[in-house]
Formats: C-alpha cells, structure tokens, sequence
C-alpha cells in the first residue's frame, strides 16, 4: 500500500473539489467564448451557462471551506506549493468580489469589473492545474506528523 503525502486530501474531497472548479470553469469558459460560437447558438444558453457557473461557484467556495482548516494548513507548515496556493487564494479572493459585484453592483464598473473576472478565472485554472499537476519532486525530506501536530497548535 502506498503511503499517502502528508496533506493530501481523502478521496472524497479531492472528487468534491476537483468536479466543483471543473465545473465551474468549464462554464466560465463556455459563457466567455459563447459569442464568438456558433456550436451553442441552438437555444438561449448564456442563462442557463450563467446559472450552472453561479451554482458551481457556490459548490467551489464550499470546496475552499473544505480544504482551508487541513490541507491550506499542513501544505503551508511543510513548505509545499506555497506559491501555486497563495495564487489559487488571491485568485478566489478577486473571483469571489468581482462575482458579487457583476451581480449585485452598479451598472458603471461592470465592464472592468468583467474584465478583472475573466483574467483572474483563467489564471485561478492556470494555478489549480499547476498546482495539481507541476509538484515539486521529493527530496526525501519528509516530517512526520508529531512535528505538524506540536505546529498546528
């Protein structure tokens, strides 16, 4: 049996907060390139795009409740991807305001306000799938649990 990295999420987790950024970029994605397509022009999709992204984005915001209290936790105390984590939060952080305010603000700032949204929803996927996939290799250096356990105090 393979010993699991210190930090890494159970099964569940990952499947929860892997599907709910997927999903929820895909449909960021599919309403930023949805004038440029004629694929979708079938029925009046933007509506419904923008529903499945704002459901989504909730189910994300919930994924980054998940991960905070542990995985943000050990992955900062071990030194781990520091800099795709610290990226992928500033990058919900922005995501997270400029949503609220293409939705709830006024009229006047949505144009720059659409824009600060699809620049930081194609760099948060840059540093999510980097963050996944471009891991630092392993010097052997691992700590073990009892030093992390005395630090998360």
């Amino acid at each position: 049996m393979k010993a699991k990295r210190l930090g890494s999420m159970p099964l569940w987790q990952k499947i929860f907060v892997m599907f709910s950024f997927i999903l929820c970029a895909v449909s960021g994605v599919l309403y930023f390139f949805y004038p440029q397509s004629n694929l979708l022009s079938v029925m009046p999709l933007p509506r419904l795009v923008l529903a499945a992204h704002g459901i989504t984005a909730t189910f994300s915001l919930i994924s980054l409740g998940i991960v905070l209290p542990v995985h943000i936790k050990i992955g900062w105390l071990i030194k781990s991807n520091r800099f795709s984590g610290v990226m992928q939060l500033v990058c919900l952080a922005v995501l997270l305001v400029s949503g609220c305010l293409l939705y709830y603000g006024p009229q006047s700032v949505r144009e720059i306000t659409l824009i600060f949204h699809y620049v930081f929803g194609f760099l948060f996927i840059t540093c999510f799938l980097s963050h996944i996939f471009l891991r630092p290799k392993s010097n052997g250096g691992h700590q073990n649990m009892a030093s992390i356990s005395l630090r998360m105090r």
